[in-house]
């Protein structure tokens, strides 16, 4: 399953689990979503399949309903030029930096050479005291920075005061909580 079906799939999980009342999501919806799957795909399908098109078509109709959880999917899916631009970036900074090392030997007291191994041994000391600080169960600064974030972004379309927008603000934050 590639990125895009893991989020869908993820985001549809998070619609049918956070829904518990069953206000934006009946039981009639899910069980049409898991024909239609089934019919699409065929019967030699793997359960990846079903799943990622199971997911897209409960995407689709939710979010006819409810356009935030389109929004907010569409929020998180990831950006193909992010890629692109740290390659570059990564190049030109390579280019800048090519003057440190460009003779027979490195001055390891060089300030941007002694920066990136003090950052470094920095890193590599916090990934030894973390788990010992942090514990295995506690969400990390990055995972809880992100899932804040994506809670932000969410919470834009909350106005109306009544039982789907209750159903559709734990949607939205059951989603970018279960996907980080």
């Amino acid at each position: 399953m590639d990125e895009s079906a893991a989020l869908d799939t993820t985001a549809a999980r998070a619609v049918e689990t956070a829904d518990r009342d069953r206000v934006l999501w009946s039981d009639a919806d899910r069980e049409w979503a898991s024909r239609a799957a089934a019919s699409i795909v065929g019967e030699r399908a793997s359960a990846e399949e079903f799943l990622a098109r199971r997911a897209q078509l409960v995407l689709e109709r939710v979010g006819t309903r409810q356009a935030a959880v389109r929004r907010t999917v569409r929020g998180i899916r990831w950006r193909p030029w992010v890629g692109v631009v740290t390659v570059v970036a990564a190049f030109l900074f390579g280019l800048l930096i090519d003057r440190i090392g460009g003779g027979s030997s490195i001055n390891l007291l060089a300030p941007p050479v002694f920066a990136l191994v003090a950052w470094n041994l920095l890193i590599y000391i916090w990934l030894l005291v973390r788990p010992l600080v942090l514990g295995r169960g506690a969400a990390g600064p990055v995972r809880s920075l992100l899932i804040r974030v994506a809670s932000v972004r969410a919470s834009g379309d909350l106005s109306r005061a009544d039982a789907a927008a209750a159903a559709r603000r734990t949607v939205l934050a059951a989603l970018p909580r279960d996907w980080a």
